[in-house]
């Protein structure tokens, strides 16, 4: 996954969480894909040995919850982070604090 992939990612239909029937859907697809990426990252991360996924399927299951998860905040018109503030989401080390 890439900030380009992120920037690329087709226009989403804005909706509306006013309504609790669609803010309810919306909570449970972002709390799908969002345990989708935690899972697939936590198994990348793992020792070799433990792994489940092999970093090929689980760089796969990132990129489309990672992707899912953006246009899932597009559309509910979540502000998109500027590229000063995702490159200090992306060091490592005290600074990100």
């Amino acid at each position: 996954m890439t900030t380009a992939s992120l920037r690329s990612r087709e226009r989403t239909e804005p909706i509306s969480l006013a309504d609790p029937a669609v803010r309810a859907a919306w909570l449970a697809g972002l709390r799908s894909h969002f345990e989708d990426l935690v899972i697939a990252a936590l198994d990348a991360t793992d020792a070799p040995a433990n792994r489940d996924l092999g970093r090929r399927e689980a760089r796969r299951i990132i990129g489309k919850s990672a992707d899912a998860l953006a246009r899932a905040l597009d559309a509910a018109g979540a502000p998109p982070v500027a590229e000063a503030d995702r490159a200090v989401c992306l060091r490592p080390g005290p600074e990100r604090l």
